[in-house]
């Protein structure tokens, strides 16, 4: 008897489980996608302040690792998905083009990278042939 109740709560908890992870399967959820546009746009407003050298490295190191993040996300929605799925998903993805900030579907990849209108590309003589251009390159 005891060991039917047991069974039942391990299979209750077990189903409960597997419905809260189908529900949390958004890679970008309205909340994150909220805070994403507000860290990005206060970003902005430091850099329109033209701050002191130091101030405007960290800021635009800011910018770029949350564009990380953007994209990690991104890329994962289209691993999974083959696409950028999801409404708030395609909303960042808009509303990040429209503040400069715009992310491009990678044509030999098929992920997610900075637009080459937003990122500095390295020169072809100094580029390591095996590295996409695209991404900044550290040596």
């Amino acid at each position: 008897m005891k060991m039917l109740e047991g069974l039942r709560k391990y299979i209750l908890l077990l189903g409960l489980a597997l419905c809260v992870k189908g529900w949390a399967h958004e890679s970008i959820t309205t909340e994150a996608r909220k805070n994403y546009l507000v860290k990005l746009q206060e970003s902005n407003q430091v850099l329109l302040a033209n701050p002191a050298v130091p101030v405007k490295a960290k800021t635009l190191y800011q910018i770029g690792v949350t564009l990380e993040e953007i994209r990690d996300l991104f890329n994962q929605d289209i691993i999974s998905h083959g696409a950028v799925k999801g409404l708030d998903s395609n909303l960042l993805l808009t509303e990040l083009a429209r503040a400069g900030f715009k992310l491009e579907l990678s044509p030999k990849s098929a992920c997610t990278c900075p637009s080459s209108s937003t990122t500095e590309r390295p020169s072809s003589s100094t580029a390591k042939p095996h590295l996409p251009t695209t991404h900044a390159i550290f040596y």
